[in-house]
């Protein structure tokens, strides 16, 4: 266990010069620890661009989650991290609208929205990403209205684009 938390905790660092030797010593790529988190998520959790880039690279699973259902995809969304985003999507395109969280039918660009990243948000439906906009729960509630306003001007921006 102790060569997986090293392994993970490489990735959380950035510590991109430690991850080929620690990943055979922790049996995988896509090992995790107990709360479910592997290399993957702790780096995307992180920001940790090349890291995740790297990981990716030798065949990380892109759609694992924690045990409590976040991904990788949603973590950077709610952290605001477009570029680690972005390197999620182009693996796989599929993630866009992804709501394995615990928190039903919650997509990435929910995430986004809630965490007023406004440019993760624009990328994220620019390329077909949904919203539920579901009811949040009173420790998730925004401060302010904020975020309807986004999606108002996302959602005019997409009707604008689509009629061009």
């Amino acid at each position: 266990m102790k060569n997986i938390i090293n392994f993970i905790e490489a990735a959380r660092s950035g510590k991109l010069d430690e991850l080929g030797a620690l990943k055979t010593k922790a049996g995988g790529i896509d090992v995790h620890n107990n709360a479910g988190e592997t290399a993957l998520i702790a780096a995307a959790k992180s920001s940790r661009q090349e890291v995740v880039e790297w990981l990716i690279a030798n065949k990380a699973n892109v759609s694992l989650t924690e045990y409590n259902g976040y991904g990788a995809i949603h973590l950077a969304s709610s952290n605001g991290c477009l570029d680690v985003v972005k390197a999620l999507i182009e693996a796989d395109p599929d993630l866009v609208n992804n709501s394995n969280s615990t928190l039903k039918n919650w997509q990435p660009l929910d995430f986004a929205l809630r965490g007023n990243h406004n440019e993760v948000a624009k990328y994220l439906y620019a390329n077909g990403g949904a919203t539920a906009i579901l009811p949040m729960p009173s420790w998730l509630q925004p401060s302010s209205s904020t975020n309807a306003q986004n999606f108002n001007s996302l959602a005019g921006e997409r009707e604008l684009t689509n009629s061009i």
